[in-house]
């Protein structure tokens, strides 16, 4: 089954005043929330409810009950319901079933059940990570060289499961594998440990079949910790080289052989200090790259070495890595919310890390809410790039400050269905500033999604980077640069020129004089739709990011002469299909390794556009021979790792 969240209703929580419904309607989240929107709201109601089920009924429900409850809205009413709602639906099962409907508010609670294990295995298989605990459990290096229990049992143990559940005193096997259940287990069995009764009240009966249950508890609890401390320093370090791109850094957990309970209080005494004392974890980091300061060694404290962007890389990497503990698949939901994870990762960093958590949603209903605005339209980019669906996009927006004293600020909630959709709504109410402005912004993004990334920008005269605007990306469109990087023709693209000039830039500057027609903003519409064909044929054969790691092959050969050359892009290297082939970048490429025979002599190490490439080396294979027919551009040129052929694509 495929059981995903449809709907979340707040009542009264936090920013939102009586009953607001969020149709997610089983897609994935993408939110974007000024400070003070309600954005976290939204993650808070989630999280809430989930965590309720591990809370006593009270617990959970004080921070929703008057008068002082901490979750309840401020213009709320003594009287009035505060709390969350979650609906559960599977669209895809086959014969139907029914929604499951779960509940924290004031007056109602149903998480709790024994036997309702959808929503235990919900909880169980589901996370939650915001910028508050990654920043905790990022700073692990101040206190790695001592301890970090209390990390894990804080941020690590309620989400990460151990390989089994604990054994129970009459032999039977606890569903339970939660770490925090194991731990929750072992401190209710010392609470109710028996004691000798007189003078000796203080201390354990060591005789009793519970003293002994509970010691052999230990062991296996001990045995699990260290399993899931291995299992997570892999995971995490994984996660750091494949997906992150960070390549010189190994996690490494240090632990404890046992837990010490009850020790004697001196050597060969007979007297116990009644004391289960914390198990030890450090967390230590090894520099894989010997050519830096510190390559080879052990990094014991790693604040003292990383710098802050790598150190939050590698904590969300073992945040990360817990879910490679979780079962994901079977009858229930598993839900992945993150909230403002980036705050302190520059672009080289954000880019491999969005793409990763993108691609958890293929296990995961996956949630991402940020208030940063080149974040959001970031992840918009990647999930149109490489063609994810099943995505909701929302843009939550603060209230006018002016209202707020007037009436109560309600959150604003703008679904996100594009600049387009949004500039022909716009119309509709003949708002035709605001519709100009927007068409302006989309053809900006659809000009970008045609040209190269470094034809975005220009250098001031400061030597500062720049963004081109609208008039500039135009240009660049027909400039000799970017025409025969592909080999188009400038009568392959619409013109929009009469539009740039007329509509778009004298309305984004709120020009009165100019006249403003309907028919000619639909008009632009009409031109500017013409760019998604083109957009829509061109492919991407390596990302910029990924160029160092991905090698291709350049193989020809006729009589007696042949050549073997591995070689890299030094960007992105993409093409467009086109009605009489594929017209492929001519990108710069750096040959890696050279392999000839007969008269062809070539150097390594070279870089040159990739066309050049391979007509100079066809041009050495024929050695001057005349008809010598050979491969083509593309039938000649294939993926090392797969041997795929770019004419195959």
């Amino acid at each position: 089954m495929s059981w995903r969240i449809n709907k979340i209703t707040l009542r009264g929580f936090k920013f939102f005043y009586g009953v607001k419904d969020i149709l997610v309607e089983e897609q994935n989240l993408l939110v974007y929330g000024d400070n003070g929107s309600g954005k976290s709201s939204i993650y808070d109601a989630i999280f809430r409810l989930f965590q309720s089920r591990s809370l006593n009924a009270n617990d959970a429900k004080a921070p929703l009950t008057p008068p002082n409850g901490e979750l309840r809205n401020l213009y709320s009413a003594a009287a009035d319901e505060c709390g969350v709602a979650i609906e559960f639906t599977d669209s895809q099962a086959n014969p139907p079933v029914a929604p499951k409907v779960y509940n924290l508010t004031n007056v109602a609670l149903n998480t709790q059940g024994d036997g309702d294990t959808f929503i235990k295995n919900t909880i169980s298989s589901s996370d939650f990570i915001d910028y508050k605990n990654l920043s905790s459990l990022s700073d692990f290096s101040a206190v790695s060289s001592v301890d970090m229990f209390g990390k894990f049992d804080e941020d690590i143990f309620p989400y990460a499961q151990f390989r089994r559940g604990y054994t129970n005193p009459d032999g039977s096997l606890s569903p339970y594998r939660l770490a925090s259940e194991w731990w929750s287990h072992a401190k209710s069995l010392l609470a109710a440990l028996p004691k000798y009764g007189g003078q000796r009240r203080y201390q354990f009966n060591r005789h009793t079949p519970e003293y002994l249950y509970f010691t052999n508890y230990l062991v296996d609890f001990c045995t699990e910790l260290q399993f899931l401390c291995d299992e997570l320093g892999q995971s995490a370090t994984r996660i750091l080289h494949n997906e992150f791109k960070i390549k010189d850094v190994e996690i490494i957990f240090d632990y404890d052989n046992e837990f010490k309970f009850n020790e004697p209080t001196a050597p060969h005494s007979h007297h116990r200090d009644h004391t289960l004392h914390p198990f030890k974890i450090r967390m230590i980091a090894k520099v894989l790259n010997d050519t830096l300061p510190g390559g080879g060694s052990l990094i014991t404290n790693p604040k003292t070495f990383f710098n802050e962007a790598k150190l939050t890389c590698m904590g969300l990497a073992l945040r990360l890595a817990v879910l490679h503990t979780k079962f994901s698949v079977g009858n229930f939901a598993s839900i992945l919310c993150v909230d403002d994870l980036l705050l302190s990762l520059d672009m080289s960093y954000r880019m491999p890390v969005i793409k990763y958590i993108l691609k958890l949603a293929t296990n995961y209903q996956v949630c991402i809410l940020t208030h940063d605005r080149s974040l959001y339209t970031l992840t918009q980019t990647l999930i149109k790039q490489n063609e994810y669906d099943n995505w909701k996009c929302f843009s939550m927006y603060s209230p006018d400050p002016t209202k707020i004293t007037k009436h109560r600020p309600e959150p604003n909630i703008v679904l996100d269905e594009g600049l387009l959709k949004k500039a022909e709504t716009l119309i509709s109410i003949c708002d035709y500033p605001s519709a100009a402005n927007c068409l302006r912004k989309f053809a900006e993004h659809q000009i970008k999604e045609i040209i190269p990334q470094n034809m975005w920008y220009y250098f001031d005269a400061d030597g500062n980077l720049k963004n081109k605007m609208l008039h500039a990306l135009w240009d660049q469109t027909f400039s000799e640069d970017f025409l025969n990087l592909y080999g188009f023709r400038k009568s392959d693209f619409p013109n929009i020129k009469i539009y740039l000039d007329r509509l778009m830039n004298p309305l984004s500057h709120d020009d009165r004089d100019v006249p403003i027609f309907r028919e000619e903003l639909e008009a632009c519409i009409g031109e500017l739709k013409k760019y998604q064909p083109i957009i829509d044929r061109k492919h991407i054969l390596v990302r910029r990011e990924d160029s160092d790691s991905t090698l291709f092959r350049l193989q020809l050969s006729h009589g007696g002469n042949s050549a073997d050359i591995t070689f890299k892009a030094c960007e992105q290297w993409d093409y467009f299909d086109s009605p009489h082939g594929k017209m492929y970048k001519r990108v710069e490429v750096q040959t890696q390794t050279v392999i000839v025979t007969g008269d062809v002599h070539y150097q390594q190490k070279i870089k040159q556009p990739v066309h050049k490439l391979y007509s100079d080396i066809c041009y050495r294979i024929k050695a001057g021979a005349a008809g010598v027919v050979l491969p083509s551009f593309d039938e000649a040129i294939s993926f090392v790792a797969t041997g795929q052929r770019l004419a195959d694509i």
